[in-house]
């Protein structure tokens, strides 16, 4: 008899296999990003079909069958984050983040911060209501993703974000709308130096 994990979990990406599988890339709270094959989840009758839409936030129940591979045997969405819900502009936002998370992030690995990190953001993202911060929230995210990942962050001027990664006040998005440029910059040469996106 198999083992179940039982898991929160972003829904990263879906690619279709067979005739009604899906090949799904999930963000674990306890796993990191790990690949899942859900049975049968294009079928009009299955009841995953609607916790797994692409982007949502879910808690799923895993076993790991022959060869490590990961199978998918139930899942229901939370309602803390509901991507179906967010304006144009922050679906975008979250598309992005995801993106790059599915491009940097390689081989399982159990980052429970990594994934708050995300987590807090997209929440904060959520409930934000000035649209000219929208940038500031993914550039702090994206940043400490980085950091969390040892690609930036070495500079006394990065602690201010990255000190504590779970501070999300608006004054630390303030700063980060003030030093966007500058920390993109930094981004983008820790992203080249990884050779993970081209």
């Amino acid at each position: 008899m198999h083992h179940l994990y039982n898991t929160n979990a972003f829904v990263l990406n879906r690619v279709a296999q067979k005739e009604a599988d899906m090949y799904v890339t999930l963000l674990t709270e306890k796993f990191g990003v790990i690949r899942v094959i859900a049975s049968g989840l294009r079928y009009e009758k299955s009841k995953l079909r609607y916790a797994l839409q692409k982007y949502a936030f879910a808690e799923v129940t895993l076993v790991r069958g022959k060869n490590n591979v990961w199978r998918l045997t139930t899942g229901m969405t939370k309602p803390d984050f509901i991507f179906s819900a967010l304006d144009n502009k922050k679906q975008l936002v979250v598309a992005r983040m995801f993106l790059l998370i599915e491009k940097v992030v390689t081989g399982e690995d159990a980052d429970e911060l990594f994934f708050e990190i995300v987590n807090q953001g997209v929440v904060i993202l959520s409930n934000c209501d000035d649209e000219a911060l929208y940038e500031s929230i993914e550039t702090l995210v994206v940043y400490r993703i980085m950091h969390q990942l040892g690609y930036v962050g070495k500079t006394e001027q990065s602690k201010q974000f990255t000190e504590n990664n779970l501070l999300w006040s608006e004054d630390i998005i303030t700063k980060m709308k003030n030093e966007q440029r500058k920390v993109a910059q930094e981004i983008n040469d820790g992203l080249r130096e990884s050779q993970l996106v081209r």
